[in-house]
């Protein structure tokens, strides 16, 4: 008996129209930040702060470095940053001054 399989195992589903599921959450998240910045703050104040979290939802959302979604790519920077001795934070010694 010969069994179909799988074809595209990567690629996600579309759920929310032309969105996968954790595009749509990312826009939302953006959106329902936006939002409520929008009840809180004069207008000026929301467009300064909101066009900016909406990028970066947006960023979120679409954004590919080498083929992996940025999120990966922060997660994979925020990690290298935390852990001990590779922040730069070391005390390097002095040259001298001619």
């Amino acid at each position: 008996m010969r069994y179909q399989v799988p074809q595209f195992i990567e690629i996600e589903d579309k759920i929310f129209g032309p969105l996968t599921f954790k595009q749509f959450v990312y826009i939302a998240g953006g959106g329902g930040i936006c939002l409520i910045l929008f009840t809180l703050l004069p207008l000026f104040l929301v467009v300064i702060i909101g066009i900016p979290i909406m990028g970066f939802a947006v960023a979120l959302a679409f954004f590919e470095v080498n083929g992996r979604p940025l999120i990966m790519r922060l997660a994979i920077r925020s990690a290298a940053s935390s852990t001990c001795g590779s922040s730069g934070s070391a005390k390097r010694p002095k040259l001298p001054l001619k």
